[in-house]
């Protein structure tokens, strides 16, 4: 029991802000390009209270953490959750289609700057090895640069809604956009039955690893 309470421990910021941060991130792309949906509800904040979903930010992801972690098995890179949907009028966005893009673009780029800053943390830790907090904060940080990777990646899948089904969206004619939107409906539906059937992380496990790698070699943590 101390053991899977260490390893909770050791996990919950990172999981909790990989979700929340891109939620505020693009919350502020939101209001600078003219919708104050976010500013209005509270959102406008790196304060991750305001974004997090009781099931989708802390219960599912931290559930599935404990359970491989007492079946005996190592916490994948690739884990679900979310956090609470972020209210968007498109209404309010100068040019809807064009503003899509560059919000949907934002939840990756969030995950990508979270994943350096726990990459530099990561660098602190390995400078002063001999500090009382170096190790805790190594092992944190090591999670926070993998989980906000993973994160990243999976938000790039082109499929609606995710953002970067939502890229794609944007990029394309509006009649091939169209007839693309029609699967969104279906969306989450195809991404679990890829995760659980193991698909998903045959996918992008290679390309998480490559990412982190190159986050490694960048701020020399190898």
């Amino acid at each position: 029991m101390q053991q899977l309470l260490e390893i909770l421990t050791l996990y919950a910021l990172p999981v909790i802000f990989a979700l929340t941060i891109p939620e505020a991130a693009q919350a502020m792309v939101a209001d600078y390009l003219g919708d104050r949906s976010a500013r209005a509800n509270g959102r406008l904040t790196l304060n991750p209270t305001p974004h997090i979903d009781p099931i989708g930010t802390i219960a599912l992801p931290l559930g599935m953490i404990a359970l491989t972690t007492m079946s005996g098995g190592a916490v994948p890179p690739l884990l679900l959750g979310w956090a609470k949907p972020l209210p968007i009028d498109y209404g309010q966005l100068r040019n809807p289609k064009w503003a899509m893009r560059w919000l949907a673009a934002a939840i990756p780029a969030a995950n990508l700057a979270m994943a350096l800053f726990w990459a530099i943390l990561l660098k602190l830790a390995l400078l002063n090895p001999e500090s009382y907090f170096a190790e805790p904060l190594r092992k944190m940080a090591e999670i926070g640069v993998v989980m906000n990777v993973a994160f990243g990646i999976l938000m790039l899948i082109p499929i609606l809604p995710f953002p970067g089904g939502r890229i794609v969206f944007s990029l394309l004619p509006d009649k091939q956009a169209f007839t693309y939107a029609k699967h969104e409906p279906y969306g989450n539906w195809i991404v679990l039955a890829l995760f659980f059937s193991g698909i998903l992380k045959t996918i992008l496990g290679p390309l998480i690893g490559i990412v982190v790698g190159l986050i490694a070699v960048v701020l020399n943590l190898a």
